[in-house]
């Protein structure tokens, strides 16, 4: 996803919108398809390497008809960790032995 955000960094450079000067269908489908990748895991580390997508990404989400569908949606400042919960099982089911070895 990375690479590909990267991609859509080099081909915005020096433009506003992705197809000309007004928002198109592209902008509105790409920026609906990236709002929860913003919202999670591209941290502003990540936002700092690909600035034209950044800034696309906020005036994007500054539009007052966005705003009006999604409301004042943000970034992230930190990327958020997955919690595995097969891990948090297998060890509660490692404490359950133990506790019943030890009765």
């Amino acid at each position: 996803m990375k690479d590909s955000i990267r991609l859509l960094n080099t081909n915005l450079e020096g433009k506003k919108f992705l197809c000309g000067d007004n928002v198109s269908t592209a902008d509105i489908a790409v920026g609906i398809t990236l709002l929860l990748p913003f919202q999670t895991c591209l941290d502003a580390g990540f936002r700092k390497a690909i600035p034209h997508v950044a800034s696309w990404m906020e005036s994007f989400l500054a539009l007052p008809e966005v705003v009006a569908r999604l409301g004042h949606a943000k970034m992230c400042a930190k990327s958020t960790v997955p919690v595995c919960t097969d891990k948090k099982k297998e060890a509660e089911d490692k404490a359950k032995a133990v506790k019943a070895a030890a009765a």
